[in-house]
């Protein structure tokens, strides 16, 4: 009986946490110059997010320098990451995708890089 209510609370507890392709789809991307807004579950984390939103808010990365040596930077600690897939990349947006090793979970991974201020914001969902 333990063992059959155990594997009904995992399988409800899975069903949460795993979204369909196509709606992770329409969370990522820049709407102009803003992230989509992370949705109320706690699996997401934006710069962008209100400042008073202490479960979705998190403080953007900032640099000296050029924003190109700020990239090459970032890209290499990307690079070394494991089971990461380049899913979209130009001179100001990047997204990744990572994927857990356990039950391959994606986590989308975005980036922004504006063009007139030395910050690197982030989304992670």
């Amino acid at each position: 009986m333990r063992l059959a209510a155990f594997f009904m609370g995992s399988l409800i507890l899975l069903s949460a946490c795993v979204a369909s392709e196509g709606d992770l789809m329409t969370r990522t991307g820049m709407v102009g110059t803003r992230f989509q807004i992370c949705p109320q579950r706690p699996n997401c984390v934006s710069t962008m997010a209100n400042i008073k939103d202490e479960v979705h808010f998190i403080a953007p990365l900032t640099y000296r320098g050029s924003r190109e040596s700020a990239q090459r930077q970032l890209e290499q600690v990307l690079q070394a990451l494991p089971r990461h897939k380049l899913i979209k990349k130009n001179d100001t947006y990047w997204h990744y995708e990572f994927r857990s090793a356990t039950f391959r979970f994606v986590d989308n991974v975005e980036f922004y890089f504006p063009p007139r201020e030395k910050v690197i914001h982030m989304r992670s969902a």
